[in-house]
């Protein structure tokens, strides 16, 4: 299980497996941001909590994003 990361840390951690990642800040909602994923396809959204980039973002919503986008499960260890 992850445990919490800031997240800048968890932005550079997605950047080094793979670089289509980003942090998308318009489209969430509130205190809301995205991580979008740019395939050939399209692009895949997530949203999580963000106030700001020193903010922790909770173990479930790594384990979620490990999920949502078929990462390593090790990626945030």
């Amino acid at each position: 299980m992850p445990k919490p990361l800031r997240c800048r840390e968890m932005l550079q951690r997605l950047r080094a497996e793979d670089k289509r990642f980003s942090i998308s800040v318009e489209r969430g909602k509130g205190s809301h941001r995205m991580v979008v994923l740019t395939t050939d396809t399209g692009k895949r959204h997530y949203p999580f909590p963000c106030h700001n980039d020193r903010a922790d973002i909770g173990k479930n919503y790594l384990r979620d994003i490990i999920n949502y986008f078929g990462l390593p499960p090790d990626i945030f260890d």
